[in-house]
């Protein structure tokens, strides 16, 4: 698909796509999921339902539409701040955004999003179910150099 941002990635990180788009426009994107695994990133079945990552480790970019949503203030005033840890505001591809930890009954992610145009933009970083520390390690280099790097076309 013709997407509306870049990055950069380490070549040995694999794709895999969920895309819904209406049609190669990004001015008509609905919803788009990438999937980045690190190399030997496992998946095992989770007692919550879903998948849980056994080894390693992945990042997930979507793009969703919301057009309720002008800023990431909004978004962060709609309730979200009562299940989300150590939140820091940033910036991506010029953008405000908000960072933070979730790790509630299964994986511990970070998470990334801003918004631009009615668009939500999230980014996140999960790795094994137990890590007790997420910020540390080569893939949390690849997922802070992937954030850095994100940028909008």
């Amino acid at each position: 698909p013709n997407l509306p941002f870049t990055f950069k990635r380490p070549a040995d990180w694999t794709v895999q796509t969920q895309a819904q788009l209406t049609d190669q426009s990004s001015e008509s994107l609905g919803s788009f999921g990438m999937t980045l695994y690190a190399p030997g990133t496992l998946e095992e079945g989770s007692g919550y339902g879903g998948t849980q990552l056994r080894a390693g480790a992945t990042i997930v970019v979507s793009v969703n539409a919301k057009p309720d949503y002008k800023s990431i203030d909004a978004y962060s005033g709609s309730g979200f701040d009562a299940i989300n840890r150590e939140k820091t505001n940033v910036t991506v591809a010029g953008q405000p955004a908000v960072e933070y930890l979730y790790a509630f009954e299964g994986p511990r992610r970070i998470y990334t999003h801003f918004f631009k145009d009615g668009k939500q933009y999230t980014l996140y970083y999960e790795t094994r179910w137990n890590e007790q520390n997420l910020k540390t390690g080569d893939n949390y280099k690849v997922y802070q150099d992937l954030v850095k790097s994100f940028t909008l076309k």
